[in-house]
């Protein structure tokens, strides 16, 4: 026997934007629904506001896979709710079902229910595995605070340099963490467990400290550079990312042109006016915005028009082999020409090889940053490739 949960996301942004008696009409429509679908193959229960659950047995994998999809078909048909006609979004997971563990069975299916969110899938199985990377994230989130009170984290800078004279003009500011029993943990495996906790903006606060002390060093030793700082949604949510950024600015004495904030391309962007004026007190103080990640795979181009962008940083992954690659050589032409349209300085993430330098450099790229110009370095090393240089 499997167990299947799945939850209807749609719900979670109806209930945030209309209330919830929207929600639980659109709960009811889709219940009504499954009930129907599955009355001869198994009940339906419901486990939660927005999510429903439903065993299998007694049915061949290809049976099992048919009715997975059919739910999915079902679930995911447009509802018209409070006037307005909505396309749920629905993710689910699968397990094993042993009735005399049942809660356990419950446990792991909205693990993998999770996993099937993050991933985007419709369906995901649990896989044992999946377990001891919560556990580690759990770890990690409960280890944190006394991350940052003893001084584990650490920043490292990774040189941006013009590509017409090779000079680095910039860094940007990255977070390690060298854990005191697990080591190094991956930035790709810390930062989401980060996101996902309400440390966000004190671990952000830290970077900003940090960052901004470390730059005045640099500047009162003649180094002209710009620090790019990433933030992301998180940071916005409590309204006052300007006044921290301010506080430190006028902490340090820096000038805030120095000071380049990286928001990483998405809809989070152009969807939330809280971020937009954030943006704009950002803006008027002087610090300037790039976008990141650019062309990574979002393709709404509208708030380069409302927002006060500065840079365009071209995703790695446009960048990487581009010059032999016709399709990528097309789309950096376009966003690099673009930008150019617009006024803004344009950044390519992830420069590896000579071809692609010189590509890009023959293309107008103003910056660029990668490997082949340097790692990301300690604060010392920056001092040490400033005067070999």
């Amino acid at each position: 026997m499997i167990l299947d949960v799945f939850d209807v996301h749609a719900a979670h942004l109806l209930g945030q934007a209309r209330g919830m008696a929207p929600v639980e009409s659109l709960i009811r429509q889709i219940g009504e629904r499954l009930s129907k679908l599955l009355s001869d193959i198994a009940p339906l229960y419901h486990v939660g506001v927005s999510r429903f659950a439903f065993v299998l047995s007694e049915l061949s994998s290809d049976e099992r896979e048919a009715i997975l999809e059919r739910v999915r078909r079902v679930a995911t048909r447009s509802v018209l709710v409070d006037g307005l006609e909505m396309l749920p979004m629905c993710h689910g997971g699968i397990t094993a079902f042993d009735a005399s563990n049942a809660q356990d069975a419950l446990r792991r299916a909205i693990v993998a229910m999770h996993q099937a969110l993050d991933q985007r899938q419709p369906w995901v199985r649990y896989e044992p595995t999946r377990d001891l990377q919560l556990r580690r994230d759990y770890r990690l989130a409960t280890d944190l605070p006394a991350a940052i009170a003893n001084d584990q984290l650490y920043l490292v800078f990774q040189p941006r340099v013009e590509l017409a004279t090779r000079r680095m003009v910039g860094v940007e500011a990255l977070l390690r963490w060298k854990h005191d029993e697990l080591g190094e943990v991956s930035p790709g495996e810390f930062v989401p467990v980060i996101e996902r906790t309400a440390l966000m903006p004190q671990v952000t606060d830290w970077v900003i400290r940090q960052s901004l002390s470390q730059m005045r060093t640099w500047i009162a030793r003649g180094m002209e550079l710009t620090l790019s700082l990433n933030v992301s949604p998180a940071d916005f949510r409590r309204g006052d990312l300007p006044d921290r950024l301010l506080t430190e600015l006028k902490r340090t004495g820096l000038d805030p042109s120095h000071l380049e904030i990286e928001i990483t391309e998405g809809e989070w962007l152009e969807r939330t006016p809280e971020v937009s004026r954030q943006l704009s007190e950002i803006s008027q103080m002087g610090v300037r915005i790039a976008v990141d990640d650019f062309g990574a795979g979002y393709s709404n181009f509208a708030y380069l028009t409302t927002l006060p962008i500065n840079t365009i940083k071209i995703d790695r992954s446009l960048v990487q082999g581009f010059p032999s690659a016709i399709q990528k050589g097309a789309m950096v032409r376009s966003i690099i020409g673009l930008a150019h349209d617009l006024g803004f300085h344009t950044v390519a993430e992830g420069v590896e090889t000579e071809e692609e330098a010189v590509a890009l450099k023959t293309l107008r790229c103003r910056e660029a940053q990668g490997f082949i110009f340097s790692r990301p370095l300690l604060p010392r090393d920056i001092d040490r490739l400033r005067q070999v240089a």
